[in-house]
């Protein structure tokens, strides 16, 4: 057996090697979907679960050729939880978020459709996430009362994109400024970052590889008489700012 066939034999190995693992996590993955029951209210989210599901994610920004520059980490309160708002531009947005942050176990409101999808939605129930029907005005706010509930007992912090949808520009829609008003009645910090990059992943991928910048740029206080507008204006135009520094990104 000469070096050449010694080297395509490595190469078989190695890609069925990966083959085999990705099946075997895509099954483990679709297994502990089944075992959720989608109608029972859990009280408590699953540790295996949530680092499991943080694994798979950093999987991903592996294989789509991913790179997260973080800066103002630091900047995050290490001994509480905290109402994480951001800008809104690709799906990746909280897929990243959860990959590079799990140690702050984060859980984001999300859109009720999210949870519909096969093996993910079921995933998303059984570690807490939180589904919000922006049609209702009555569900959304029994939505920000759970997210509020959440921070009280400890369980998690809480991440919100308060544009409502992705801008898929640079610049950022209106706020809204109901959900900064967890922060005021769990009365916890607001930590405010910008995320830039991610929204061209899909345009690079799989040829080239991807740069994305996230920036933790300022922790906003809740104080007596703070509102849930000042709150939003003052997230609003950090994030703007911080945006049109990356205009030129390509």
């Amino acid at each position: 057996m000469n070096g050449f066939e010694i080297f395509g034999i490595v190469i078989l190995s190695v890609i069925g090697a990966i083959f085999t693992y990705a099946i075997l996590h895509l099954l483990t993955l679709i297994i502990m979907a089944m075992l959720v029951n989608p109608k029972k209210e859990y009280e408590r989210s699953n540790k295996f679960y949530e680092r499991f599901f943080s694994y798979t994610l950093r999987i991903i920004l592996i294989v789509s050729r991913v790179k997260v520059v973080i800066n103002g980490k630091e900047k995050i309160p290490k001994d509480g939880r905290f109402l994480l708002v951001g800008n809104h531009a690709s799906n990746f947005d909280p897929l990243i978020v959860l990959a590079v942050f799990g140690e702050y176990n984060i859980r984001f409101i999300s859109k009720p459709e999210n949870f519909e999808i096969f093996v993910l939605g079921r995933l998303l129930h059984r570690m807490k996430f939180l589904s919000m029907d922006r049609d209702s005005a009555r569900n959304s706010l029994k939505t920000l009362l759970k997210a509020v509930e959440y921070i009280k007992n400890n369980e998690c912090s809480i991440g919100v994109y308060p544009e409502g949808m992705r801008s898929f520009s640079r610049e950022l829609l209106p706020f809204h400024d109901g959900v900064f008003k967890i922060a005021i009645k769990a009365n916890v910090p607001v930590v405010v970052a910008s995320m830039v990059g991610q929204e061209i992943i899909k345009n690079k991928f799989p040829f080239k590889k991807s740069i994305v910048y996230f920036d933790i740029l300022e922790v906003l206080p809740v104080q007596e008489k703070t509102t849930s507008h000042e709150l939003s204006e003052q997230a609003k135009t950090l994030i703007q700012n911080k945006l049109d520094e990356y205009k030129d990104l390509k």
